[in-house]
């Protein structure tokens, strides 16, 4: 029994000094994680009023453009100008063939001339016919009388039944000449009124002939640029065909359309005469002003039109017709901060670095603007930002509401 006591109390004792030896032992201090600090940059919110841009693509029209028509058909004797190229007022810009507008005139003035001749012959005659009227009268009369005179003998019996008929027949020819006398006179004011009609429409033949001469040989009516010649000298052409198509470089104008979002700031400052202005980016920076609003609506906004504002600008420093512009529209001023564009998260939010840590900001993008280096960037607006917050403009993935930040210079 003792054999078997001794190496429990052993093992009791061996188990009570380990488990001291444990509840003794030095306890570590727990570890703690580090929370992790993240490098920012941030920029001082300065609230100024700025003017937003918006982008707009437009198209350069030429609203003062001349189409030159052929007046009559013909041939093409000469074409002095081509495309492209600037021609001054009073420039001959295509020559038709005389001799086809010359034998055209010819006529005309052939029968103007034949009308006047009738005219003359009318008068001539309805003066002999007034003179003659009186002769005519004297001749029945004097009919009447051999009636009566054959009459008388043949109740007397020296006369014949043959003799009063002649006499009768004699009276009845002068009196059918009498009628046809008076009835020539009668006739002359509508004879006339209908020669006369018949020579105003020649003389208007006559100036239309001429004027169709002058026009053979157009000339431009202003400094422009010829946008269009689809004629070559010896082209047979026909009336109405065009033969050239000029436009005023200085009467050029840009046709935009203005979205729906901006549409509203437009229309206010045009009822408010606020004056608008935008610059085209072409192979120059081209100033432009805001002229008016185009008579039709689109289903996508409102269509701009929008003219030169360099007064010194020559039409070869102007983009031709047709050309497609891109836009940057000054729209009326607005209070807001300008910020970069790598500070926006989403499409509202913003933050702010207040005693280390990120705070969120709900704002509202007002668009876009330029800043003394020329660059574009966000003007956003918020009541709760103050003159001086630090704005973060390092674009953090994990940007949350209370992160510990670092800024850096």
């Amino acid at each position: 029994m003792r054999k078997i006591l001794v190496p429990m109390a052993i093992l009791a004792g061996a188990a009570a000094l380990l488990a001291a030896l444990v509840a003794t032992r030095p306890r570590p201090e727990p570890a703690r994680p580090a929370e992790r600090v993240w490098r920012v940059e941030t920029v001082a919110a300065v609230p100024g009023h700025y003017r937003p841009l918006s982008t707009l693509y437009g198209q350069v029209e030429a609203p003062r453009r001349l189409r030159v028509r052929a007046p009559a058909g013909g041939r093409v004797a000469a074409v002095p100008v081509r495309e492209g190229e600037p021609v001054a007022a009073g420039s001959l810009l295509v020559a038709l063939d005389a001799a086809d507008f010359e034998v055209r005139l010819t006529q005309a003035e052939g029968e103007v001339a034949r009308l006047e001749a009738e005219l003359r012959r009318l008068a001539v005659e309805h003066r002999a016919d007034r003179d003659a009227l009186a002769g005519e009268k004297e001749l029945l009369e004097l009919a009447e009388a051999a009636v009566t005179r054959a009459r008388r003998l043949l109740r007397k019996g020296l006369g014949s039944d043959e003799a009063l008929d002649g006499a009768r027949r004699q009276r009845a020819q002068q009196a059918l000449a009498l009628r046809r006398r008076q009835a020539a006179i009668d006739a002359y004011p509508a004879r006339r009124a209908a020669l006369e009609a018949q020579l105003e429409r020649a003389r208007a033949q006559l100036r239309q002939a001429r004027l169709e001469l002058e026009r053979s040989r157009p000339r431009a009516p202003f400094d422009g640029i010829v946008a269009r010649v689809p004629v070559a000298p010896g082209d047979l052409v026909r009336a109405n065909d065009l033969l050239l198509e000029i436009y005023a470089p200085d009467a050029l104008q840009v046709r935009a359309l203005v979205p729906d979002p901006v549409a509203g700031d437009v229309l206010g400052a045009l009822r408010a005469g606020v004056p608008l202005r935008a610059t085209a980016h072409a192979a120059a920076p081209l100033p432009l002003h805001l002229d008016r609003i185009a008579g039709d609506v689109s289903p996508r906004g409102i269509e701009a039109l929008f003219v030169f504002a360099d007064s010194a600008a020559t039409p070869q420093s102007l983009p031709r017709a047709g050309t497609l512009l891109e836009l940057e529209l000054e729209r009326p001023a607005v209070e807001a901060v300008m910020v970069p564009w790598s500070a926006l998260y989403g499409s509202d939010r913003i933050y702010r670095v207040r005693e280390g840590r990120l705070e969120g900001l709900t704002v509202t993008v007002a668009g876009t603007a330029r800043d003394r280096s020329g660059e574009r960037r966000l003007l956003v607006m918020a009541d709760a930002i103050g003159r001086g917050d630090a704005i973060l403009v390092t674009h953090l993935p994990n940007a949350v509401e209370g992160l510990r930040v670092e800024v850096v210079e």
